[in-house]
């Protein structure tokens, strides 16, 4: 925060008198004015004197640049400012390995809702299991149309193995799109440089558009109640931000506007140059505005009722949700405590006052930069842009006395108030090393040649000192007139090369670089450079290894704030999507809308997400490849989902295509299963049905045999019939012919 407010506030009574715009106003100014401390200023300073340092321009130190550069008397001592910039590869690895990092952000309902709602899923299978054991008439619809089997247990294995809870699915089809929408891929370079150079990084969630955007702020901009005590400052009372934003920005974001406040802030943005004392910060026309969070509390009544699935739950009473008309549940709802926990809650009542933390904002433009547009040296008082509740708050429903702010921040070092970076011990040294560099750089500028210094006095005038010089230059003898006196004190020499002493100064830039990798943790073993051939590749390993866990608590300060974002994309992001029923279709389909929407609780339901970090999307869609081609030689997937997966599926995507393959093949087997059995059951039918036709092919040939049989025996008793009966005409023929021959 840049502008320092100057006129003090006392901290406005919660409790008592009416939380209108004027309440707002005193609270947001008393959280801007209380933060304006002596810690936060030096935590401006240090943000500064680091950042300059990052970009090289590191003598801005009086004490170097009047006692070094300058003696005693004012003059300059012939040094320049050296500069060997050790804090930039310190951040751009940090940076570096920023850009590599990547999370896979998963959603799981904690809420009890989950739990009955597939419980009451199961329980409607059951009933329709019941229904087609007592009616098998309409057995084989059912089954064609439900998951269901012919006994509960077979149900039960069905419902276990096709079963997902869509509220999760979408939930997680919502991270992705979010996180897409906001490029957290390209925002986590930023957050990192901001932690390396300040040890403080902020997202801030708001809505906007339909949308929930995050955007990563200025450390500067960011100031919160310093009495907090968690590294992700959770725990403050108060937090906000002050940016510098065009009066054409506030005039659009802002339209409730009057024309005189119009005119003030107009008047600011004409006289910036006389409003802004500080030559370091030109912000051309921009207007600081101050935007205050702060926890409040608000009185509600609760009371246990029976929840829609039979179970108590502690809830508002007579209260009407937005967009209802109604109270959900009344007095007549309530029940009678139970337990000890819930009777300690309401003091042994049916019901109770319980004060619920809310948020409360208030943006305003303070008094200090406005003055009146026709007269500018006429203070007027703050401007007020927007106030109340906060909208789409974050909380968790299971929790009612907790609220989170929209600023999504974590330290890398936090300490009784201040806040601590992973350079900011290596500034000293870095001074020391320029300075060092610096006397160097003079001594080596001062520095001439070597040569030969003689006794003009001695030189023998019958040669001359043209000769004698002829004869050095080509290391001919050299004859001198030394009058007795000898050699050593005519000739000599002199040498006003560098000399070792000036060697030496590098060698403490070494001994002072490995100083800054000491406390640091960036090693040249973690940049690839290289440490020396005589090294052994234990000591590098063992040089990665400790530079690795110095740095980790940087990278886990980043995951914490991603952490978080995800949180509020599930927590917050489903309820201002709930209200955008076009981008919720966008994003999940038709079927998601109509999922998200298909209770008037689910923008209560509580999901917690579990974010990890992977290797780079390169390193992981490798090994999902190693992974899609072993699980194929096993059997374990299918071509067309290995055709699926193959390049661009990362070990988890193939994880869950294994998981999702086992159910769907379990599920096959078990229908297999059911198709062997019936066809075993028509196989037996038929044999039986084959059977009885033989058997009736052979009652039918006994039968033929039979009749055969009797034909035959009836033709042979013919036959005895037909000649009996022949005799017998024989004999009747012979007596008739004797009674003929009797007659004649």
């Amino acid at each position: 925060m840049l502008f320092l407010l100057t006129d003090g506030q006392t901290r406005p009574n919660r409790l008592e008198g009416p939380k209108d715009k004027l309440y707002h106003c005193q609270f947001g100014r008393y959280c801007a004015v209380n933060a304006n401390n002596g810690l936060q200023s030096q935590f401006l300073e240090k943000i500064k004197l680091n950042k300059d340092f990052y970009k090289g321009d590191q003598w801005r130190e009086n004490e170097d640049l009047e006692a070094f550069l300058k003696d005693d008397s004012g003059q300059d001592r012939n040094r320049i400012k050296v500069i060997k910039n050790l804090i930039r590869p310190m951040v751009e690895q940090y940076r570096g390995n920023a850009i590599r990092m990547q999370f896979n952000a998963r959603a799981r309902s904690v809420s009890p809702k989950a739990i009955n709602r597939r419980e009451e899923k199961l329980a409607e299978l059951m009933f329709y299991t019941d229904v087609a054991a007592q009616q098998p008439s309409f057995a084989g619809v059912l089954q064609k149309k439900l998951p269901i089997g012919k006994t509960k247990e077979e149900t039960s294995q069905i419902f276990d193995n096709i079963y997902v809870d869509k509220y999760v699915e979408k939930i997680n089809m919502l991270l992705k799109y979010v996180a897409d929408l906001n490029k957290f891929s390209d925002k986590q370079v930023r957050v990192a440089e901001e932690m390396a150079l300040s040890g403080l990084a902020v997202l801030e969630g708001m809505e906007y558009a339909g949308n929930q955007i995050f955007d990563v702020m200025k450390s500067e901009d960011f100031f919160f109640d310093r009495s907090a005590k968690d590294y992700d400052l959770g725990d403050a009372e108060y937090m906000g931000k002050m940016p510098y934003m065009l009066p054409t920005e506030i005039f659009e974001h802002y339209p409730s506007l009057t024309q005189d406040e119009r005119k003030s802030i107009e008047s600011y943005g004409t006289q910036w140059q006389k409003n802004i004392s500080s030559e370091q910060y030109q912000n051309t026309g921009r207007i600081p505005v101050v935007h205050s969070y702060w926890r409040d509390c608000e009185k509600y009544e609760y009371g246990y009722v029976m929840d829609e699935y039979g179970y108590p739950m502690l809830t508002k009473i007579n209260f009407t949700y937005e967009g209802e008309e109604n109270p959900r549940y009344t007095d007549a709802d309530l029940i009678d405590p139970k337990t000890e926990r819930q009777k300690r809650v309401l003091g042994g009542k049916k019901k109770k006052s319980i004060y619920v933390d809310v948020l409360r904002m208030c943006v305003f433009v303070p008094q200090e930069v406005l003055a009146d547009a026709t007269a500018p040296n006429l203070k007027v008082g703050d401007i007020v842009l927007d106030w109340g509740i906060v909208p789409y708050q974050e909380t968790h429903n299971l929790d009612f006395s907790s609220v989170k702010f929209p600023f999504k921040c974590y330290c890398w070092g936090y300490i009784d108030g201040e806040i601590l970076s992973p350079i900011d011990d290596a500034i000293n040294p870095q001074r020391f090393i320029n300075r060092v560099l610096s006397v160097a750089e003079n001594q080596i500028n001062n520095s001439r040649g070597s040569g030969t210094v003689y006794d003009k006095s001695a030189v023998d005038q019958a040669d001359g000192e043209n000769e004698m010089l002829q004869n050095m230059n080509q290391s001919k003898p050299v004859g001198v007139n030394a009058r007795g006196r000898g050699i050593q004190n005519v000739i000599g020499s002199y040498d006003s090369t560098v000399k070792q002493g000036t060697m030496v100064m590098f060698n403490i830039v070494d001994v002072m670089k490995g100083h800054i990798q000491d406390v640091t943790g960036v090693n040249e073993a973690l940049k690839g450079e290289s440490t020396g051939s005589d090294q052994l590749v234990g000591v590098t390993q063992l040089l990665i290894q400790r530079g690795s866990l110095m740095q980790e608590p940087f990278y886990n300060a980043i995951t914490q704030i991603f952490l978080q974002a995800y949180q509020s994309i599930a927590t917050v992001g489903k309820r201002i999507y709930a209200d955008n029923q076009r981008e919720l279709a966008i994003i999940t389909g038709d079927e998601g809308v109509e999922v998200l929407n298909i209770s008037k609780d689910m923008k209560l339901e509580d999901f917690r997400v579990f974010v990890k970090r992977d290797n780079p999307d390169d390193i992981l869609i490798n090994a999902g490849n190693t992974m899609i081609m072993q699980m194929v030689q096993m059997g374990l997937l299918d071509r067309d989902r290995m055709a699926n997966l193959y390049g661009r599926s990362t070990p988890d995507d193939v994880a869950r295509a294994l998981r999702q393959s086992a159910k769907e093949q379990k599920e096959v087997s078990r229908m297999q299963g059911q198709a062997d059995e019936a066809q075993a059951g028509q196989i037996a039918a038929e044999a039986e049905k084959s059977k009885a036709e033989q058997m009736q092919m052979l009652d039918n040939m006994e039968a033929k045999e039979e009749s055969k049989q009797m034909g035959k025996d009836q033709h042979d008793l013919d036959m005895v019939f037909a000649k009996s009966f022949g005799k017998m005409m024989e004999k009747g023929s012979e007596k008739t012919a004797d009674l003929q021959n009797k007659v004649l």
